[in-house]
């Protein structure tokens, strides 16, 4: 059953998006391309530095996650919960949830009849 939710999980409640801004990756393909001598090589290398990309970037969400939760005044009381929610989930609503926590006497950004993001 757990295989069948992970499954489930990443057909219907993921998507792609963009690891790096389009200037690093740039730099990224720019240094990697002139070293590769075959477009196969080039596809295999972006690959790696994708998965070097994404692990440098799950590492430093931890670390800010520790040094938040050690550090508890870093953040408003207000946003406390949307950060501690973020770095439980890594979801995109609640990474759009603490940022809109910002804007408390505006209307919500996302609008939606679905209870998950009300």
């Amino acid at each position: 059953m757990d295989d069948e939710f992970k499954e489930l999980q990443e057909l219907y409640n993921t998507f792609p998006s963009a690891i790096q801004n389009p200037q690093a990756f740039h730099f990224d393909l720019l240094e990697i391309a002139t070293k590769a001598a075959t477009r196969e090589e080039l596809y295999k290398e972006l690959a790696i530095r994708k998965q070097i990309r994404i692990l440098e970037l799950n590492r430093s969400l931890e670390s800010l996650s520790c040094e938040i939760v050690a550090n508890p005044d870093l953040l408003a009381v207000s946003q406390w919960h949307h950060a501690v929610q973020i770095f439980r989930t890594g979801s995109l609503d609640s990474l759009v949830e603490y940022f809109a926590s910002y804007l408390a006497d505006v209307s919500p950004a996302v609008t939606t009849d679905t209870p998950a993001l009300e």
